[in-house]
């Protein structure tokens, strides 16, 4: 697990998202619960869907962000969980 966090640190995977400026210390965290928001769309029994076409275009992006600043408050060998609908 250590390893892996290393190596997505050293192949760029967190490239793809803008360097956030942390409040925090990076490496602060043994442990992180991230519940980033969703469109919703799998509530159910739903009759009629009331999220607009764009935030359903940004919300994976906006989730990706949330990912990429947790791995960096994350200590190495330290757990993410990540929880979304």
């Amino acid at each position: 697990e250590e390893a892996e966090l290393r190596e997505r640190r050293a192949s760029g995977a967190e490239a793809a998202a803008p360097k956030q400026r942390l409040t925090l210390p990076e490496e602060s965290f043994d442990r992180i619960i991230l519940d980033p928001p969703c469109t919703a769309l799998g509530l159910r029994p739903r009759l009629a869907v009331d999220v607009h076409p764009v935030q359903m275009t940004r919300t994976p992006g906006y989730q990706r962000q949330m990912l990429h600043v947790a791995i960096r408050l994350l200590k190495p060998g330290a757990r993410l969980v990540y929880s979304t609908c």
